[in-house]
């Protein structure tokens, strides 16, 4: 038997350009996404090219 325990409380992580990969949860922890930084706010409207520059400039 097993029991699932599932935290509610979703973690949002940085955006990582990668391929396709189904083992995520076997990623070393080097390997693993950084948890993006909690308080700030994305505009839905933002375009993606402006996302993508802040965020490679770790403003996001």
């Amino acid at each position: 038997r097993c029991h699932l325990h599932l935290n509610p409380d979703l973690v949002h992580t940085r955006l990582q350009p990668r391929r396709p990969f189904q083992g995520w949860r076997y990623l070393a922890p080097p390997d693993a996404p950084v948890d993006a930084p909690s308080g700030i706010e994305v505009d839905d409207d933002m375009p993606r090219e402006m996302r993508d520059e802040l965020i490679e400039m770790g403003l996001l």
